[in-house]
């Protein structure tokens, strides 16, 4: 009885633990919509873990996704020394058990309750590394139920009871991730109050890439695959783009930045029986904080119905037609030097 009341009772100066996203020892990242990430949960172990007398009787973990997060893998359970020299990768069902479990009120089969909790063999390596940390890293994947320009959070738990029976149950930080969006507006050059459907774009990281037409943002289809993020301007000439990482990837406040990306039409619409011609060059976009609330007139496409494309200004497109103008021109001139009498010809002919 005397026992239960000691475990019963939660004790405040005992170890504690950490929590970061993406790499050790960061509390903000960005993301994109189906990207894969790290979440990196330490936790400490005791200093007077210092034999088999001195075991903790409970090393358990707890971590509960939000619903904006789906779980991927386990990536490592590690003990390492205090000084960060030493390492030992845990054996799953040997140096601890891993369980997933449905939190009450989230979707049925989404199981986003983890649970890491080291057996005694797991339990009797800790005084090999007093003073150092449990390391978990494992990853998630950002779904599409994400809000756009808002943090998401997620912290951890750890329920630890020591060789005497005094139980400490700490909460880790809760670092958090983001992602945002754009809007652009496709209209008639002639007519910009008629509004085009159709036109498909896809977006890129760098303008070199979009003017190249490589590399691509991805997201997931369906089916899980991997595949550029293609989008379609709807009835409303609007072509939405939702779920892109911004500001600094790593960075202490990725909220506070900006990044850039480039829109490139890769199929001009038909409107009425009317082919339009496509975009000639990227068009330079920046997503931050509030981008995906702006006016999507804020970027507005005009295209005329010129039947024709014209490649991307400074591409090998142009610089072909302009090998082909000089070639032209430097033929007419030798006929014309050719075929032109000269001052004795003219003499003679008089």
């Amino acid at each position: 009885q005397r026992q239960m009341c000691i475990r019963d009772r939660i004790y405040s100066d005992g170890p504690e633990i950490d929590k970061d996203v993406i790499t050790e020892g960061n509390q903000d990242g960005a993301v994109d919509i189906g990207e894969d990430f790290n979440w990196i949960i330490t936790t400490d172990i005791p200093a007077d873990v210092i034999n088999e007398k001195t075991v903790p009787r409970e090393y358990i973990i707890y971590d509960v996704l939000d619903s904006r997060l789906d779980f991927v893998k386990v990536e490592s359970v590690k003990v390492r020394s205090k000084d960060k020299t030493q390492t030992e990768d845990l054996v799953l069902e040997t140096d601890y058990t891993f369980t997933r479990k449905k939190v009450e009120g989230q979707a049925e089969g989404s199981d986003r309750s983890l649970i890491w909790e080291l057996t005694e063999a797991g339990r009797g390596k800790l005084p090999q590394y007093s003073g150092g940390q449990v390391v978990i890293t494992f990853t998630t994947r950002l779904n599409d139920t994400a809000d756009l320009g808002t943090a998401i959070e997620n912290g951890a738990k750890l329920d630890y009871t020591n060789w005497e029976g005094h139980r400490y149950t700490p909460e880790s930080p809760k670092p958090e991730v983001h992602t945002g969006g754009v809007s652009i507006l496709k209209v008639d050059k002639a007519d910009p109050d008629k509004k085009l459907a159709g036109a498909k774009f896809k977006i890129y990281r760098s303008e070199a890439d979009a003017k190249a037409g490589q590399n691509a943002v991805q997201m997931r289809n369906e089916s899980g695959t991997l595949v550029d993020y293609e989008v379609t301007s709807g009835e409303d000439g609007i072509a939405r783009f939702v779920g892109l990482s911004y500001g600094d990837q790593t960075g202490s406040k990725p909220t506070e930045g900006e990044t850039l990306y480039w829109i490139v039409e890769t199929e001009a619409p038909t409107v009425d029986g009317v082919k339009y011609n496509r975009l000639h060059d990227p068009v330079k976009v920046v997503v931050n904080l509030t981008s995906h609330t702006a006016e999507p007139n804020t970027y507005t496409i005009y295209n005329a119905k010129d039947n024709y494309e014209l490649p991307f200004t400074g591409g090998t497109g142009i610089l072909i037609f302009l090998i082909g103008g000089a070639v032209l021109l430097g033929v007419s001139y030798l006929c014309l030097l050719y075929t032109s009498p000269g001052p004795r010809d003219t003499e003679r002919s008089r």
